[in-house]
């Protein structure tokens, strides 16, 4: 109900309105070499009240600024009309390993929402390694596979079984 230009409810909802929160797309995580930038990553923001979707903010944040700095994650808009695509670049400090969790912010201006990315730097690669079949009391023959190292650190092979009794 309205009583002099100012709108009277019995619950939040009915003088605020249905304002929903935007929409932010998942990235999954991401793995690089050392000094090696990863993106752009495309990603889209959406909001049923903000059109076109130029009109959000998107924000960003690191779990681990001494591998990914702040600074080092540039968030771009695609050139559309309507501002739902965006990119993300993160670029890894110089000389730096390991592992930071990346969060992308998007607001409306009254509600926000997230989504968040591993960034893995550095990590070593296996080939894949296919499901193996073998009648009773019959070893598998040899398995191939490959090990790598961008950044050609000394590596440890190690393994285990999720059945260690088999």
């Amino acid at each position: 109900m309205w009583i002099d230009n100012l709108k009277v409810g019995t619950a939040f909802s009915d003088v605020a309105g249905a304002d929903t929160s935007p929409l932010i797309s998942a990235i999954p995580s991401q793995s690089t070499p050392m000094n090696t930038p990863v993106g752009p990553i495309g990603f889209t923001v959406q909001d049923g009240e903000t059109i076109p979707a130029t009109g959000l903010t998107v924000s960003s944040n690191s779990s681990n600024p001494l591998l990914v700095p702040h600074a080092n994650i540039a968030l771009d808009s695609i050139a559309d009309t309507g501002g739902t695509n965006r990119t993300v670049t993160v670029t890894p400090a110089a000389g730096q390993q390991g592992q930071a969790t990346v969060m992308l912010m998007v607001s409306d201006g009254v509600n926000a929402s997230s989504t968040s990315f591993q960034v893995i730097v550095g990590a070593p690669t296996i080939s894949t390694i296919p499901n193996q079949i073998t009648s009773i009391n019959t070893p598998t023959p040899a398995i191939p596979f490959t090990v790598t190292d961008a950044e050609g650190d000394s590596l440890v092979l190690s393994s285990n079984s999720s059945n260690p009794t088999l």
